[in-house]
């Protein structure tokens, strides 16, 4: 069940921003990117237990400080 809300989420979500990159500036939905690693990141944490390396998580952690400045 997961599987599958987790895939058909994905997909309604990449059609979602194929369609208002068509719509809109591109420019300015791109610096929404960042946010898709992040929620990747809560998910596999908090619903599926995965476990990051040290590096895995200092990475994440640069991507979002250079998002938020």
């Amino acid at each position: 069940m997961i599987a599958f809300f987790a895939g058909a989420t994905s997909v309604y979500s990449e059609t979602f921003r194929f369609k208002a990159l068509k719509l809109q500036k591109a420019s300015a939905l791109q610096k929404l990117i960042p946010l898709t690693t992040l929620f990747q990141f809560a998910f596999d944490v908090l619903l599926f237990k995965i476990s990051y390396t040290y590096i895995q998580d200092g990475a994440l952690g640069y991507l979002m400080l250079l998002y938020f400045f």
